[in-house]
């Protein structure tokens, strides 16, 4: 399920970071997963590092080797 999570988080991260673009449903839906899988992290108490989760995941939706 992280792995599913973490590829479609992707497409939130493909921007800039700060770009939060929620007026279409395609920003909403990305919105949405985003917060999800943080909320998750930290309801878990996971301490990661966001920035390198970040370029994780877009490593990963570009077909990136680690």
């Amino acid at each position: 399920m992280l792995r599913l999570s973490a590829a479609l988080v992707a497409a939130l991260s493909a921007g800039a970071v700060m770009a939060q673009d929620t007026s279409t449903e395609k920003g909403r839906l990305s919105y949405a997963i985003g917060y999800e899988i943080g909320r998750d992290l930290s309801e878990r108490g996971v301490d990661v590092d966001l920035a390198t989760v970040n370029r994780a995941i877009q490593d990963g939706f570009a077909k990136r080797n680690p």
